[in-house]
């Protein structure tokens, strides 16, 4: 259990991603967990490194369901 996370949603912030996460597990975040939207480069190969390390939870968005 975590005592501070974050829930987002992302569609093709590819460039921002990684300084983003970086950013706010350095504040203090000990978690985030992210919603990809349908982005064109999937989230979970942009934070592959913070997933790996159990830092972040990438999760199909809204898009994946309902794509239209």
């Amino acid at each position: 259990m975590w005592y501070s996370t974050i829930c987002a949603i992302a569609k093709n912030e590819t460039p921002f991603l990684e300084e983003w996460a970086r950013f706010h597990l350095s504040t203090g975040f000990e978690h985030i967990f992210v919603y990809d939207n349908g982005s064109d480069v999937p989230v979970s190969s942009v934070l592959a490194e913070f997933i790996r390390a159990g830092l972040v939870t990438v999760m199909a968005g809204l898009r994946a369901f309902f794509p239209y």
